[in-house]
């Protein structure tokens, strides 16, 4: 008979370490129809070597760069010289609007290394793999990240009320050594009648392990550890 993780008691729960409550993982994900996440697996992305070709560039502002180069500087900044204004568009109402304006102030030429033609037209095939091959990568990862989060969803209840269950526990111990403290204070044998560890440890080795025979069915499940009562700090 399965055996997840809410069939234990409170004090079986606080009791298990975090291996053992990994153990109870596969049980969880189940119940919940949550699929286990693969490994993720991404295509390495083919290498594409193009010419390339040092030009002289006009750059319209800091940020901007224009569509024409020369292959001298003297050139790129005789045009510069002229202050050619600009057409920009921007975005208005669903539609782009143009417009013309100067020259930015921190306008200048600036040296670049761009494709040539010929080899782009050369690589073409190879450009078009290596775009493909970036997209089913970026849509691998996408669907890695949704199902992880999925199932980090799924067990987040999981590990919460098992911090819950120990932070319970630790509650208690401390009462209880400070009930065994203020016993012996008061002249008694130091030890009360309530102790943390009377309830026995049960850490079953797999999920489908049985239940302690000395509980009854109607005891074995509980509510999670946030909603027990709650023991006064000491």
């Amino acid at each position: 008979m399965l055996t997840t993780y809410w069939d234990l008691s409170e004090n079986e729960r606080a009791a298990l370490t975090r291996e053992e409550v990994e153990r109870f993982i596969d049980a969880e994900l189940m119940t919940k129809g949550v699929l286990k996440v693969p490994a993720l697996v991404v295509e390495p992305e083919p290498e594409v070597t193009l010419e390339k070709r040092t030009v002289y560039r006009v750059r319209s502002s800091r940020f901007s760069k224009t569509e024409f180069a020369f292959d001298t500087q003297a050139k790129a900044e005789a045009v510069l010289a002229m202050r050619p204004m600009v057409i920009d568009t921007e975005w208005m109402e669903g539609r782009n609007v143009e417009f013309v304006k100067p020259l930015a102030e921190d306008s200048g030429v600036e040296l670049d290394s761009v494709a040539t033609q010929a080899s782009v037209i050369e690589q073409k095939s190879a450009l078009k793999r290596q775009q493909a091959v970036k997209a089913e990568n970026a849509r691998r990862i996408e669907e890695h990240e949704k199902a992880t989060k999925a199932i980090e969803g799924v067990l987040a209840g999981l590990w919460e009320d098992w911090y819950g269950c120990q932070a319970t526990r630790d509650r208690h111990a401390r009462v209880i050594r400070t009930l065994d403290e203020y016993t012996v204070t008061a002249g008694g044998d130091g030890r009360s009648q309530a102790h943390v560890n009377d309830t026995p440890r049960i850490a079953p080795k797999s999920p489908t392990a049985a239940r302690m025979p000395s509980r009854s069915s109607g005891d074995i499940r509980r509510t999670p550890c946030a909603a027990s009562a709650n023991w006064r700090s000491v």
